[in-house]
C-alpha cells in the first residue's frame, strides 16, 4: 500500500527498545517506547545521565541500530528507506565537533542542500532561497561571512542548525543543543527552534538537560526511563507525577505549582 508521503506523521515510533549489541550479550537502555510526533510540534528528550538520550537521538536517524521495535518516517519504515530519501526526510545535528571551521557560515549552511544538488553540487535558485531562508530564521545573517572558527559557542550552534534547516526536511533531531550556552543564549536557541517549529511546519526533537526550560517551551517532551518512559505535554506529565520521580527526592524535589525543580537545603 502507498503511503501518503506528505500527510503522514513525520516520525512514529512503536516498541523500540535501544541499546547495545555485544557478542556475547544485549545492554538495553529503554524498552517499550512509542510516541508519535505530530507537524509543526516542537518536542524534548530528557532523563538522567547515561539513560540513552543520545542513543536514541542515533537510532532514530538510523545511525545506530534498534533493538527491538519500529520506526517509521512519514509512514515508511526507516529501514526501507534509501539513503537519499532519508536525508530529505531527516536532519540530524549532533554534539560532535565540525571536521573544518575554516567555512563561513554560509558556506556551512549550504551544505544542507546536498541532497537536492547534482554531483558538483550547484546551487539552484530553489536552493538558495532555502539557504537564505535558513540564515534569516536563525538570526546568522549579520554573521554570514564570518569563518566558523571565529564564532562563539551559541554562534556555531544556530549556524548548525541553520545547516539542518537548509536541508528542508519535516524532521530534525538535535543532540542537547544548549550544552555550554549561558542561560540567555540556551533560551534564545529553544525559542527560535520553537519559533521554526511553529511557523515553518518543522517537526523538531531534542534532547537536553534544561528540563525546566523544556516543560515551558515543548509541545511534547519523552521523560526517558530504563524502567518506565512517559510520553505526553508537559501539563499531562506534571498532572501524572511523571517529573517526581526522575531524581532522589532527598536532594531535589519537583513542585508542581510553579513546574520547576527545586534543592532541598
Amino acid at each position: 500500500m502507498q503511503t501518503d508521503f506528505q500527510s503522514a506523521h513525520p516520525l512514529q515510533v512503536t516498541g523500540l527498545e535501544i541499546g547495545y549489541k555485544t557478542k556475547k550479550e544485549v545492554h538495553s537502555l529503554a524498552t517499550d517506547l512509542n510516541f508519535t510526533l505530530p507537524p509543526g510540534s516542537l518536542n524534548a528528550v530528557v532523563g538522567v545521565n547515561g539513560v540513552g538520550k543520545s542513543t536514541l537521538l542515533r537510532t532514530l536517524s538510523g545511525m545506530h541500530p534498534t533493538l527491538q521495535g519500529k520506526v517509521h518516517l512519514q509512514g515508511i519504515p526507516l529501514d526501507d528507506m534509501e539513503p537519499l530519501r532519508r536525508a530529505q526526510c531527516l536532519s540530524v545535528v549532533l554534539t560532535e565537533p565540525l571536521a573544518s571551521k575554516n567555512l563561513t557560515v554560509t558556506e556551512l549552511v549550504r551544505l544542507g542542500r546536498h541532497p537536492y544538488t547534482n554531483w558538483i553540487g550547484q546551487l539552484s535558485p530553489a536552493d538558495r532561497t532555502r539557504v537564505a531562508f535558513a540564515l534569516d530564521r536563525m538570526e546568522l545573517q549579520p554573521i554570514a561571512d564570518q569563518p566558523c572558527h571565529t564564532l562563539s559557542d551559541g554562534q556555531l550552534q544556530r549556524t548548525l542548525i541553520g545547516r539542518a534547516l537548509a536541508q528542508d526536511t519535516p524532521l530534525m533531531l538535535l543532540d542537547e543543543p544548549t550544552t555550554h550556552l549561558d542561560l540567555y543564549h540556551k533560551v534564545n536557541i529553544l525559542k527560535l527552534l520553537k519559533q521554526v517549529a511553529h511557523t515553518a511546519g518543522k517537526t523538531i526533537l531534542f534532547s537536553t538537560h534544561e528540563i525546566d526550560l523544556a516543560i515551558q517551551l515543548c509541545d511534547q517532551i519523552l521523560i526517558l526511563d530504563a524502567d518506565f518512559s512517559q510520553f505526553g505535554s508537559p501539563c499531562q506529565l506534571i498532572e501524572s507525577g511523571a517529573f517526581e520521580k526522575l531524581f532522589p527526592t532527598d536532594t531535589i524535589r519537583f513542585d508542581r505549582t510553579t513546574g520547576m525543580f527545586k534543592v532541598n537545603k
